[in-house]
């Protein structure tokens, strides 16, 4: 592929470099008798409709998904493949058929962002919430090739049209900078987030571009507030934090850093943050050690028994692949101390292998997650042991990498995106019918 523009800071171009060469795979495994499941709800043609869908899509009451694209659009960044967009796909009037794509917003690269690996967030009255990898602050000395990225907002303006208002800017510094991970809101239109640089800039193991962060951003007459709510040092907290973070009912947040964590393992943690007087407390739940997992790129998510579940692209036993083929965890909540993983899948190379993205719950209690060298797979609780009960591989429009995990309807189906695939290669939104 093409020469891409990339952080300052190595360490995150280790984990994007990391990551685009899982997403170039282009293996697509002999489909199963189920794969007639698979639609495409549209394809990507690139230019300025966007190409490479990487996040997570989200639905509005009326039914349209919306998501971003790393690349497409104006093409005077990421080597001229483009600064991305936003965009909205309408399902057709006859129930049947492709979907139709309207670009909500194409970025520039200047302070309105560039390369929106995260999906959207939607408020009751349609507006969209984001964030953008780079573009913003340029003349901060930690941003001035790149820009430190952006939040946004996008509200609809009527007849079609939408506004984008920037409502922060990172500096790099303390604040933090470049936000890759899905925001979340709360009840009361607070925006949370992690950034995966920035925050303590002079630590030993954060020197010289931090470790990351996790933010809030909070809304007022005056505009919005960012609050660092904690700062990685790189140690046993973890560093890098690539993901979006998630509520419990108690109101804590729970996320996953992408490095850091054991001395031993480079390989990352799962953490909590707590509201507590004054602030937030942050207690580090597990630490990967690559035989129980490496390199979290997801969310993780939460039953209603407060244990936490969540993937690793690497780690477990080596099965085939030199770093580990990734695996599905489960953490069980105890009163001290780390938290206990159960493995509930390792993958080996001879079928699906690199997890990556959020896992969905069915009502029925399975869990479903996506694999990037391209399928759905399907967990299933039985007698007390989780197990594989289904794997789902597409021949839709060649459609493989899903990076950006999976949203589920009320129906049960499942919708998400493919990075690449279609008939311009430019990527594939599709809906997948268990």
């Amino acid at each position: 592929m093409p020469t891409r523009q990339s952080p300052r800071n190595p360490k995150i171009l280790n984990s994007l470099t990391f990551l685009f060469a899982l997403a170039t795979c282009t293996l697509c495994l002999a489909a199963g008798a189920q794969a007639q499941k698979f639609t495409a709800l549209y394809e990507f043609p690139g230019a300025s409709n966007g190409e490479t869908p990487s996040s997570s899509l989200t639905f509005d009451g009326a039914g349209n998904l919306y998501g971003t694209t790393m690349y497409g659009g104006l093409n005077n960044c990421n080597g001229g493949l483009g600064c991305g967009v936003v965009y909205e796909l309408s399902p057709p009037a006859s129930g049947t058929g492709p979907w139709t794509e309207t670009v909500v917003h194409t970025f520039t690269n200047g302070s309105d962002g560039a390369s929106p690996y995260a999906g959207l967030v939607a408020d009751s009255d349609g507006n969209l919430y984001g964030a953008a990898f780079y573009g913003g602050n340029f003349t901060s000395t930690h941003c001035v090739n790149y820009g430190c990225g952006v939040i946004f907002e996008l509200s609809p303006a009527g007849e079609g049209a939408w506004t984008e208002a920037v409502l922060y800017a990172f500096t790099g510094a303390q604040d933090g900078g470049y936000p890759f991970g899905t925001l979340t809101r709360d009840s009361e239109g607070n925006l949370y987030g992690t950034t995966v640089a920035g925050g303590h800039i002079n630590a030993t193991n954060c020197t010289p571009s931090g470790c990351g962060v996790v933010f809030e951003l909070s809304p007022s007459s005056s505009g919005w507030h960012e609050t660092v709510l904690y700062a990685f040092f790189g140690d046993h907290d973890g560093s890098q934090p690539y993901t979006g973070l998630t509520f419990d009912q108690a109101g804590n947040l729970y996320g996953t850093t992408s490095s850091a964590g054991s001395a031993d393992c480079n390989c990352g943690t799962v953490f909590q943050l707590s509201p507590v007087s004054g602030g937030w407390k942050e207690t580090t739940l597990h630490l990967f050690t690559q035989l129980n997992g490496s390199t979290p790129q997801g969310p993780v998510t939460l039953d209603s028994a407060g244990n936490v579940y969540g993937t690793t692209v690497d780690g477990g036993p080596p099965e085939g692949c030199d770093d580990g083929c990734g695996i599905v965890f489960e953490l069980s909540p105890v009163a001290t101390g780390y938290w206990p993983e159960t493995r509930l899948r390792v993958f080996n190379q001879n079928g699906a292998f690199g997890p990556s993205g959020s896992l969905v719950f069915d009502s029925a209690g399975n869990l479903y997650g996506t694999v990037l060298n391209s399928g759905i797979y399907k967990l299933t609780l039985d007698a007390g042991v989780w197990k594989q009960t289904g794997y789902f591989s597409p021949k839709v429009a060649n459609g493989n990498t899903p990076i950006g995990g999976l949203i589920i309807d009320s129906s049960g189906n499942l919708y998400g995106t493919f990075a690449y695939g279609g008939t311009s290669d430019g990527g594939v939104a599709f809906k997948f019918v268990p």
